[in-house]
Protein backbone atom coordinates (compact mmCIF):
# COMPACT_ATOMS: atom_id res chain seq x y z
CA UNK A 1 0.00 0.00 0.00
CA UNK A 2 1.41 3.40 -1.01
CA UNK A 3 0.20 5.60 1.87
CA UNK A 4 -1.70 9.37 1.01
CA UNK A 5 -0.49 12.23 3.22
CA UNK A 6 -3.30 14.16 5.56
CA UNK A 7 -2.76 17.55 3.67
CA UNK A 8 -5.20 19.98 2.32
CA UNK A 9 -5.75 23.23 1.15
CA UNK A 10 -8.65 25.59 1.60
CA UNK A 11 -9.85 27.48 -0.81
CA UNK A 12 -13.23 29.40 -1.54
CA UNK A 13 -15.57 28.86 -4.09
CA UNK A 14 -16.82 32.20 -6.28
CA UNK A 15 -18.73 31.54 -9.71
CA UNK A 16 -17.33 30.67 -12.75
CA UNK A 17 -19.31 29.53 -15.00
CA UNK A 18 -22.87 29.06 -16.62
CA UNK A 19 -24.78 25.88 -16.42
CA UNK A 20 -24.11 23.95 -19.65
CA UNK A 21 -25.77 20.90 -20.09
CA UNK A 22 -23.71 20.02 -23.17
CA UNK A 23 -20.32 20.66 -21.49
CA UNK A 24 -17.65 17.97 -21.57
CA UNK A 25 -14.79 17.01 -18.73
CA UNK A 26 -12.15 19.41 -17.54
CA UNK A 27 -11.07 16.70 -14.35
CA UNK A 28 -7.75 16.18 -15.97
CA UNK A 29 -6.34 19.24 -15.92
CA UNK A 30 -3.55 20.18 -13.54
CA UNK A 31 -2.33 23.48 -12.18
CA UNK A 32 0.90 24.05 -10.58
CA UNK A 33 2.26 22.74 -7.48
CA UNK A 34 1.72 24.78 -3.82
CA UNK A 35 4.37 23.63 -1.39
CA UNK A 36 2.46 22.80 2.05
CA UNK A 37 3.98 20.86 4.73
CA UNK A 38 2.44 17.35 5.43
CA UNK A 39 1.34 15.66 8.74
CA UNK A 40 4.17 15.74 11.12
CA UNK A 41 7.13 13.70 10.69
CA UNK A 42 6.81 13.70 6.93
CA UNK A 43 8.64 15.93 4.15
CA UNK A 44 6.59 19.22 2.26
CA UNK A 45 4.98 18.35 -0.97
CA UNK A 46 3.59 19.65 -3.88
CA UNK A 47 -0.53 20.03 -3.72
CA UNK A 48 -1.38 18.64 -7.37
CA UNK A 49 -4.62 21.33 -8.29
CA UNK A 50 -7.27 19.98 -10.33
CA UNK A 51 -10.00 21.39 -11.65
CA UNK A 52 -13.29 20.73 -10.64
CA UNK A 53 -15.55 18.64 -13.15
CA UNK A 54 -18.55 20.36 -14.27
CA UNK A 55 -20.88 18.23 -11.83
CA UNK A 56 -24.69 19.09 -11.88
CA UNK A 57 -26.23 19.17 -8.68
CA UNK A 58 -29.70 18.89 -7.23
CA UNK A 59 -29.85 21.32 -4.34
CA UNK A 60 -33.58 20.64 -2.48
CA UNK A 61 -33.34 24.65 -1.04
CA UNK A 62 -32.27 25.79 -4.73
CA UNK A 63 -32.49 23.76 -7.09
CA UNK A 64 -30.18 22.58 -9.98
CA UNK A 65 -26.63 23.85 -9.37
CA UNK A 66 -23.48 23.64 -11.55
CA UNK A 67 -19.47 22.97 -9.78
CA UNK A 68 -16.94 23.46 -11.97
CA UNK A 69 -13.83 25.42 -13.75
CA UNK A 70 -11.78 26.49 -10.76
CA UNK A 71 -14.12 25.58 -8.05
CA UNK A 72 -17.04 27.48 -10.02
CA UNK A 73 -20.37 27.31 -8.85
CA UNK A 74 -23.68 28.57 -9.87
CA UNK A 75 -27.57 28.13 -9.91
CA UNK A 76 -28.63 26.88 -12.97
CA UNK A 77 -32.09 26.20 -12.32
CA UNK A 78 -34.61 26.71 -9.75
CA UNK A 79 -36.03 23.33 -10.50
CA UNK A 80 -36.58 21.31 -7.95
CA UNK A 81 -36.24 23.76 -4.90
CA UNK A 82 -37.94 23.58 -1.89
CA UNK A 83 -39.40 20.22 -3.22
CA UNK A 84 -36.64 17.90 -3.78
CA UNK A 85 -35.87 15.48 -1.07
CA UNK A 86 -35.42 11.64 -0.36
CA UNK A 87 -38.18 10.05 1.47
CA UNK A 88 -36.57 7.44 2.58
CA UNK A 89 -32.65 6.92 3.55
CA UNK A 90 -29.47 6.09 3.21
CA UNK A 91 -29.31 9.39 1.32
CA UNK A 92 -26.70 7.24 -0.95
CA UNK A 93 -29.18 6.23 -2.73
CA UNK A 94 -29.36 8.87 -5.78
CA UNK A 95 -31.87 11.73 -5.49
CA UNK A 96 -31.49 12.21 -9.15
CA UNK A 97 -31.28 10.20 -12.05
CA UNK A 98 -29.68 11.10 -15.49
CA UNK A 99 -31.81 9.59 -18.34
CA UNK A 100 -30.79 8.46 -21.83
CA UNK A 101 -32.38 11.53 -22.95
CA UNK A 102 -30.21 13.99 -21.35
CA UNK A 103 -33.15 15.15 -18.85
CA UNK A 104 -33.15 14.17 -14.83
CA UNK A 105 -35.40 12.49 -13.33
CA UNK A 106 -35.80 13.69 -9.13
CA UNK A 107 -37.35 12.70 -5.98
CA UNK A 108 -39.60 14.87 -4.41
CA UNK A 109 -41.88 15.03 -1.24
CA UNK A 110 -45.38 16.95 -1.81
CA UNK A 111 -46.98 19.34 0.47
CA UNK A 112 -48.64 16.47 2.31
CA UNK A 113 -45.52 14.76 2.72
CA UNK A 114 -46.45 12.29 -0.06
CA UNK A 115 -43.48 11.13 -2.58
CA UNK A 116 -43.37 11.58 -5.89
CA UNK A 117 -40.90 11.22 -8.75
CA UNK A 118 -40.61 14.32 -11.28
CA UNK A 119 -38.91 14.91 -14.72
CA UNK A 120 -36.85 17.85 -14.94
CA UNK A 121 -35.89 19.15 -18.83
CA UNK A 122 -33.17 21.88 -17.27
CA UNK A 123 -32.69 22.72 -21.70
CA UNK A 124 -36.66 23.86 -21.79
CA UNK A 125 -36.94 24.85 -17.90
CA UNK A 126 -39.88 22.21 -17.88
CA UNK A 127 -40.60 20.33 -14.49
CA UNK A 128 -43.59 17.45 -14.94
CA UNK A 129 -44.76 15.16 -12.65
CA UNK A 130 -43.64 11.28 -13.70
CA UNK A 131 -45.32 9.21 -11.29
CA UNK A 132 -46.90 9.81 -8.23
CA UNK A 133 -46.66 8.08 -4.92
CA UNK A 134 -43.70 6.87 -5.54
CA UNK A 135 -39.71 7.06 -4.57
CA UNK A 136 -36.32 5.90 -5.68
CA UNK A 137 -34.94 5.42 -9.00
CA UNK A 138 -33.03 3.51 -11.16
CA UNK A 139 -33.09 3.98 -14.94
CA UNK A 140 -31.21 1.38 -17.31
CA UNK A 141 -29.71 2.33 -21.04
CA UNK A 142 -33.11 1.58 -22.65
CA UNK A 143 -35.06 4.15 -20.42
CA UNK A 144 -36.74 1.08 -18.29
CA UNK A 145 -37.84 2.86 -15.04
CA UNK A 146 -37.89 1.29 -11.56
CA UNK A 147 -38.90 2.56 -8.61
CA UNK A 148 -41.35 2.03 -5.57
CA UNK A 149 -44.81 2.58 -5.74
CA UNK A 150 -46.63 3.40 -2.62
CA UNK A 151 -50.22 4.09 -3.89
CA UNK A 152 -51.87 1.91 -1.96
CA UNK A 153 -49.93 2.60 1.21
CA UNK A 154 -51.72 4.76 4.29
CA UNK A 155 -48.45 5.15 5.60
CA UNK A 156 -45.68 4.36 3.49
CA UNK A 157 -42.75 5.47 5.76
CA UNK A 158 -43.84 2.66 8.22
CA UNK A 159 -44.84 0.29 5.26
CA UNK A 160 -42.60 0.68 2.36
CA UNK A 161 -44.31 0.50 -1.08
CA UNK A 162 -43.99 -1.79 -4.13
CA UNK A 163 -40.77 -2.60 -6.43
CA UNK A 164 -42.41 -1.12 -9.86
CA UNK A 165 -41.12 -1.16 -13.26
CA UNK A 166 -41.86 0.81 -16.25
CA UNK A 167 -40.36 -0.86 -19.73
CA UNK A 168 -41.24 2.32 -21.33
CA UNK A 169 -43.15 5.87 -21.22
CA UNK A 170 -46.63 5.23 -21.85
CA UNK A 171 -46.26 1.31 -21.09
CA UNK A 172 -48.47 -0.50 -17.93
CA UNK A 173 -46.15 -0.69 -15.12
CA UNK A 174 -45.75 -4.38 -13.77
CA UNK A 175 -45.00 -5.31 -9.67
CA UNK A 176 -41.67 -6.85 -9.15
CA UNK A 177 -41.89 -7.41 -5.72
CA UNK A 178 -44.59 -9.70 -4.48
CA UNK A 179 -45.86 -7.27 -1.80
CA UNK A 180 -44.97 -3.74 -0.10
CA UNK A 181 -41.92 -3.63 1.94
CA UNK A 182 -39.35 -1.07 2.95
CA UNK A 183 -37.64 -1.26 -0.17
CA UNK A 184 -35.28 1.75 -1.66
CA UNK A 185 -34.24 0.59 -5.81
CA UNK A 186 -30.97 1.11 -6.23
CA UNK A 187 -29.58 0.36 -9.61
CA UNK A 188 -29.75 -1.93 -12.80
CA UNK A 189 -27.34 -4.53 -13.23
CA UNK A 190 -27.91 -5.70 -16.63
CA UNK A 191 -30.97 -7.21 -16.53
CA UNK A 192 -31.24 -7.80 -12.67
CA UNK A 193 -32.59 -5.28 -10.33
CA UNK A 194 -31.13 -4.08 -6.96
CA UNK A 195 -33.11 -3.29 -4.62
CA UNK A 196 -32.48 -2.30 -0.33
CA UNK A 197 -34.34 -3.95 1.80
CA UNK A 198 -34.69 -2.61 5.63
CA UNK A 199 -34.91 -5.15 7.81
CA UNK A 200 -37.28 -4.66 11.02
CA UNK A 201 -36.34 -3.14 13.97
CA UNK A 202 -33.93 -0.65 12.33
CA UNK A 203 -31.26 -3.05 12.42
CA UNK A 204 -29.86 -2.17 9.08
CA UNK A 205 -30.60 -3.85 5.57
CA UNK A 206 -29.92 -6.17 3.15
CA UNK A 207 -29.19 -5.88 -0.09
CA UNK A 208 -31.57 -7.83 -2.54
CA UNK A 209 -31.76 -8.98 -6.33
CA UNK A 210 -34.60 -9.59 -8.58
CA UNK A 211 -34.04 -11.53 -11.56
CA UNK A 212 -37.63 -11.06 -12.97
CA UNK A 213 -41.24 -10.04 -11.88
CA UNK A 214 -41.74 -11.62 -8.39
CA UNK A 215 -38.20 -13.49 -8.18
CA UNK A 216 -36.56 -12.03 -5.35
CA UNK A 217 -33.52 -13.46 -3.40
CA UNK A 218 -31.29 -11.96 -0.96
CA UNK A 219 -27.95 -11.03 -2.45
CA UNK A 220 -26.11 -10.11 0.52
CA UNK A 221 -27.17 -9.94 4.11
CA UNK A 222 -26.54 -6.97 6.82
CA UNK A 223 -25.19 -5.11 3.93
CA UNK A 224 -25.06 -2.07 2.14
CA UNK A 225 -24.50 -1.52 -1.94
CA UNK A 226 -21.69 0.69 -3.10
CA UNK A 227 -20.98 0.13 -6.16
CA UNK A 228 -21.17 -1.93 -9.50
CA UNK A 229 -18.53 -3.36 -12.13
CA UNK A 230 -18.76 -1.61 -15.62
CA UNK A 231 -20.58 -4.58 -16.77
CA UNK A 232 -23.07 -4.96 -13.85
CA UNK A 233 -22.01 -8.30 -13.22
CA UNK A 234 -20.09 -7.85 -9.89
CA UNK A 235 -21.61 -6.14 -6.52
CA UNK A 236 -19.17 -4.20 -4.31
CA UNK A 237 -21.12 -4.31 -0.47
CA UNK A 238 -20.22 -3.14 2.56
CA UNK A 239 -21.43 -6.05 5.31
CA UNK A 240 -21.40 -6.27 8.82
CA UNK A 241 -20.02 -9.78 9.99
CA UNK A 242 -19.98 -12.26 12.67
CA UNK A 243 -21.75 -10.08 15.71
CA UNK A 244 -22.28 -7.15 13.42
CA UNK A 245 -19.45 -5.57 15.61
CA UNK A 246 -17.00 -6.04 11.83
CA UNK A 247 -17.07 -5.16 9.04
CA UNK A 248 -15.91 -5.94 5.07
CA UNK A 249 -16.10 -5.07 1.65
CA UNK A 250 -16.60 -8.29 -0.72
CA UNK A 251 -17.24 -8.46 -4.25
CA UNK A 252 -19.87 -10.34 -4.89
CA UNK A 253 -21.09 -11.82 -7.89
CA UNK A 254 -24.68 -10.30 -9.10
CA UNK A 255 -26.10 -13.97 -10.33
CA UNK A 256 -24.76 -16.50 -8.63
CA UNK A 257 -24.35 -14.56 -5.31
CA UNK A 258 -20.84 -15.97 -4.24
CA UNK A 259 -18.44 -13.26 -2.41
CA UNK A 260 -15.26 -13.31 -5.02
CA UNK A 261 -13.03 -11.14 -3.00
CA UNK A 262 -12.78 -9.58 0.77
CA UNK A 263 -11.05 -6.85 2.44
CA UNK A 264 -11.68 -5.96 6.37
CA UNK A 265 -8.39 -4.34 7.32
CA UNK A 266 -6.60 -1.08 6.29
CA UNK A 267 -3.00 -0.82 7.26
CA UNK A 268 -3.14 -3.23 10.03
CA UNK A 269 -6.40 -1.79 12.07
CA UNK A 270 -9.98 -3.30 11.13
CA UNK A 271 -11.91 -1.81 8.33
CA UNK A 272 -14.58 0.66 9.45
CA UNK A 273 -17.81 1.12 7.52
CA UNK A 274 -17.58 2.86 4.03
CA UNK A 275 -19.93 5.39 3.37
CA UNK A 276 -19.78 6.08 -0.55
CA UNK A 277 -17.66 4.74 -3.49
CA UNK A 278 -17.38 4.21 -7.23
CA UNK A 279 -16.21 2.00 -9.56
CA UNK A 280 -14.70 2.88 -13.09
CA UNK A 281 -12.57 0.00 -14.90
CA UNK A 282 -10.44 -1.49 -12.14
CA UNK A 283 -10.39 1.27 -9.62
CA UNK A 284 -12.81 1.78 -6.77
CA UNK A 285 -13.00 5.28 -4.77
CA UNK A 286 -14.77 5.18 -1.16
CA UNK A 287 -15.36 7.25 1.63
CA UNK A 288 -14.61 6.29 5.05
CA UNK A 289 -12.82 6.56 8.26
CA UNK A 290 -9.40 5.47 9.26
CA UNK A 291 -7.50 5.87 13.06
CA UNK A 292 -10.42 4.09 14.43
CA UNK A 293 -12.68 5.65 13.09
CA UNK A 294 -11.92 9.49 14.16
CA UNK A 295 -10.24 10.56 10.92
CA UNK A 296 -11.85 11.39 7.50
CA UNK A 297 -10.58 9.39 4.70
CA UNK A 298 -10.65 8.89 0.72
CA UNK A 299 -10.05 5.05 -0.10
CA UNK A 300 -8.71 4.14 -3.15
CA UNK A 301 -8.92 0.37 -4.33
CA UNK A 302 -8.01 -2.12 -7.34
CA UNK A 303 -10.41 -4.65 -8.30
CA UNK A 304 -9.02 -6.82 -10.66
CA UNK A 305 -9.92 -10.32 -11.97
CA UNK A 306 -7.32 -12.80 -13.01
CA UNK A 307 -7.23 -16.50 -14.44
CA UNK A 308 -7.07 -17.27 -10.63
CA UNK A 309 -10.04 -15.02 -9.36
CA UNK A 310 -10.87 -11.84 -8.57
CA UNK A 311 -8.96 -9.72 -6.15
CA UNK A 312 -9.31 -7.01 -3.85
CA UNK A 313 -6.69 -4.64 -2.65
CA UNK A 314 -6.03 -1.56 -0.84
CA UNK A 315 -3.93 1.27 -2.82
CA UNK A 316 -3.52 4.09 -0.72
CA UNK A 317 -5.54 6.24 1.72
CA UNK A 318 -5.56 10.31 1.61
CA UNK A 319 -6.85 11.32 5.06
CA UNK A 320 -8.78 14.21 4.98
CA UNK A 321 -8.56 15.37 9.05
CA UNK A 322 -11.39 15.98 11.01
CA UNK A 323 -12.69 19.02 9.47
CA UNK A 324 -15.52 17.35 6.97
CA UNK A 325 -17.32 14.86 8.11
CA UNK A 326 -17.32 11.63 5.66
CA UNK A 327 -18.57 12.33 2.35
CA UNK A 328 -22.03 10.86 0.68
CA UNK A 329 -20.75 10.37 -2.73
CA UNK A 330 -17.41 9.92 -4.28
CA UNK A 331 -15.81 10.22 -7.87
CA UNK A 332 -13.48 9.34 -10.56
CA UNK A 333 -12.28 12.15 -12.93
CA UNK A 334 -12.47 10.67 -16.78
CA UNK A 335 -9.01 9.81 -16.52
CA UNK A 336 -8.38 8.20 -13.17
CA UNK A 337 -6.33 10.89 -12.24
CA UNK A 338 -8.43 13.17 -9.73
CA UNK A 339 -11.04 11.92 -6.85
CA UNK A 340 -14.04 14.28 -6.35
CA UNK A 341 -16.20 14.21 -3.39
CA UNK A 342 -18.92 16.05 -1.74
CA UNK A 343 -18.80 16.47 2.06
CA UNK A 344 -19.61 18.44 4.94
CA UNK A 345 -18.15 19.96 8.16
CA UNK A 346 -19.02 19.12 11.50
CA UNK A 347 -22.22 20.81 12.55
CA UNK A 348 -21.39 23.73 15.13
CA UNK A 349 -24.39 25.29 17.24
CA UNK A 350 -24.94 29.06 18.18
CA UNK A 351 -25.11 30.42 21.57
CA UNK A 352 -28.45 29.10 21.68
CA UNK A 353 -27.74 25.60 20.91
CA UNK A 354 -29.22 25.75 17.69
CA UNK A 355 -27.65 23.74 14.41
CA UNK A 356 -25.31 26.45 12.44
CA UNK A 357 -25.59 24.94 8.68
CA UNK A 358 -22.26 25.30 6.95
CA UNK A 359 -21.80 25.57 3.55
CA UNK A 360 -20.60 22.27 1.59
CA UNK A 361 -17.15 21.38 0.95
CA UNK A 362 -15.95 20.13 -2.47
CA UNK A 363 -13.02 17.78 -2.26
CA UNK A 364 -10.43 17.22 -4.75
CA UNK A 365 -7.60 14.80 -4.11
CA UNK A 366 -4.77 13.74 -6.61
CA UNK A 367 -4.87 10.02 -7.45
CA UNK A 368 -0.86 10.55 -8.17
CA UNK A 369 0.43 11.93 -5.24
CA UNK A 370 -2.62 11.83 -2.81
CA UNK A 371 -2.40 15.53 -1.96
CA UNK A 372 -6.09 17.12 -1.54
CA UNK A 373 -7.78 20.24 -1.45
CA UNK A 374 -10.96 21.61 0.28
CA UNK A 375 -13.06 23.88 -1.25
CA UNK A 376 -15.81 25.81 0.33
CA UNK A 377 -19.15 26.32 -1.58
CA UNK A 378 -20.23 29.51 -0.38
CA UNK A 379 -24.22 29.55 -1.65
CA UNK A 380 -24.95 26.14 -0.91
CA UNK A 381 -26.04 25.73 2.96
CA UNK A 382 -28.64 22.95 2.31
CA UNK A 383 -27.92 19.72 4.01
CA UNK A 384 -29.28 17.64 0.81
CA UNK A 385 -27.59 18.08 -1.98
CA UNK A 386 -26.49 15.70 -4.27
CA UNK A 387 -24.65 14.97 -7.94
CA UNK A 388 -27.25 13.54 -10.50
CA UNK A 389 -25.76 10.78 -11.24
CA UNK A 390 -26.52 6.90 -12.76
CA UNK A 391 -25.13 4.08 -10.47
CA UNK A 392 -27.09 1.22 -13.53
CA UNK A 393 -24.83 -0.44 -15.36
CA UNK A 394 -24.16 -1.24 -18.34
CA UNK A 395 -25.54 1.38 -20.42
CA UNK A 396 -25.50 4.54 -18.49
CA UNK A 397 -21.66 5.37 -17.43
CA UNK A 398 -21.79 7.36 -14.03
CA UNK A 399 -18.76 9.00 -15.18
CA UNK A 400 -19.97 9.88 -18.50
CA UNK A 401 -23.08 11.58 -16.57
CA UNK A 402 -20.91 13.28 -14.27
CA UNK A 403 -18.94 15.38 -16.38
CA UNK A 404 -21.40 15.20 -19.31
CA UNK A 405 -23.96 18.09 -16.98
Amino acid sequence: MAPWGGVFEHRSFVAALALALAATSCGGGEDPGVSVDGPEGSPPSSVAGFAAPRALLLSGKSGFVESGGQGGFVIGSAIGAGRARQFFPPYTAPLAVAMPSGTVLYNALRADGRPEIRLADLASESDQLEVADAYSIAVDGSGRLAYVDVSSQADPLRDGGVVTVRSAKGDVPVAWSSGPDRFIVLAWARDRLLVRRARAGGEGGDVVVFDAPTRMRVLAAHSELLALSDDGGVALVGATVGDRSSYELRLVDVGSGATLAHLDSIAGEPLKPIVSATWTGGTIVASGTVRGGTVTAIVVLSAQKATSGWSLVLERVAELGREVLVPDDVWLSSDRRAVFALAFPPQESDGRGLPIVAPLRFVSCSVLDGRCTVEEMRETTDTQVARVRNPSRPGLSESVFSEAF
